[in-house]
């Protein structure tokens, strides 16, 4: 589906009608054999919450890309800040106690955007993928760094999503980017039930009671493995590719203490909920979440420019 609506274009079988072909183009989440059946629709312009194809098909853009173009297309306060910047200097890296002034201008307002959940430090990074590998090896680094080095396991959740890479697409808990990438899930990554009361609650149990039975399968797993081999959890605090789904009621406000309980560090992915998507800063002052680490990315540059960071 690509969040994408255009009267001219549906009713075709297959849903939306389909134009110039991209066969260079290996595409994520698209099977190759689709492009045998149909064209790929592309896009070719964009001004604000609106795109239009190669035929002159004029979308609403209702996913903002993939939750992520905030801003729309064509804002120009960003397109005149990203012209002055690849003019000034385009490229250096920050390896080797090396910098720049706008790598820490940028970084500094991050964190003082953060500041009220804690943070104090970033780890840039390309995407919400790498970022998340990038919370998952600070996890690592800080149990081998205390002597517990035994904690390598991270806990997820089934309909997880948490990016592409190896490490981000085991923790994911969806099978569609598991099957045929054996060994995916790596050995070290375990999942939990999917939060989704409306779906798998039990009759009469109230949302409190299935928070409640979710939190207990958490500890139960957390006491089977051994805590002493528990580096994390990871959440999103909406779900989001695994079908949008906040939270059942009480549902954080009782895995936390478990987590607090068996000292695992809690990674909360906000790369689809920070910057506003939820009308709060972040999907934890929403939600009233405080984890160890944060994962963020998507709306923090509204996809102009590839970006993610590891709040810590």
């Amino acid at each position: 589906m690509l969040g994408l609506a255009c009267a001219a274009c549906l009713g075709r079988r297959g849903g939306l009608r389909a134009y110039s072909a991209l066969t260079s183009n290996l595409a994520p989440f698209t099977n190759p054999s689709e492009k045998e059946r149909n064209s790929a629709v592309t896009l070719v312009r964009g001004e604000g919450v609106h795109v239009w194809d190669d035929q002159g098909n004029k979308y609403l853009d209702g996913l903002a890309g993939l939750w992520s173009n905030a801003l729309g297309n064509g804002n120009e306060r960003v397109i005149g800040a990203a012209h002055a910047q690849l003019k000034k200097l385009a490229y250096q890296h920050t390896f080797w106690n090396r910098t720049t002034d706008i790598a820490e201008e940028y970084t500094r307002r991050l964190v003082d955007f953060a500041s009220h959940r804690g943070v104090v430090q970033t780890f840039m990074s390309c995407g919400g993928s790498d970022a998340n590998d990038t919370n998952v090896k600070l996890a690592w680094y800080y149990w081998n760094a205390v002597g517990q080095p035994s904690r390598k396991t991270v806990i997820a959740r089934h309909g997880a999503y948490h990016g592409v890479t190896i490490t981000a697409s085991s923790m994911s808990g969806l099978d569609s980017i598991h099957k045929g990438y054996g060994p995916l899930p790596l050995p070290w990554v375990r999942h939990v039930s999917t939060p989704h009361y409306w779906r798998n609650g039990l009759p009469g149990e109230t949302e409190e009671e299935y928070s409640s039975r979710l939190a207990k399968e958490l500890e139960d797993l957390i006491l089977r493995e051994g805590p002493e081999t528990i580096a994390a959890f990871i959440a999103e605090p909406v779900m989001g590719a695994g079908g949008v789904i906040p939270p059942p009621k009480g549902y954080f406000q009782k895995i936390q203490p478990i987590l607090q309980k068996y000292d695992i560090l809690f990674i909360l992915d906000e790369v689809i909920t920070a910057f506003g998507r939820l009308g709060e800063r972040f999907g934890s002052d929403f939600f009233d979440i405080q984890p160890d680490l944060y994962t963020v990315a998507k709306a923090m540059s509204s996809s102009y420019y590839p970006l993610g960071t590891a709040l810590i």
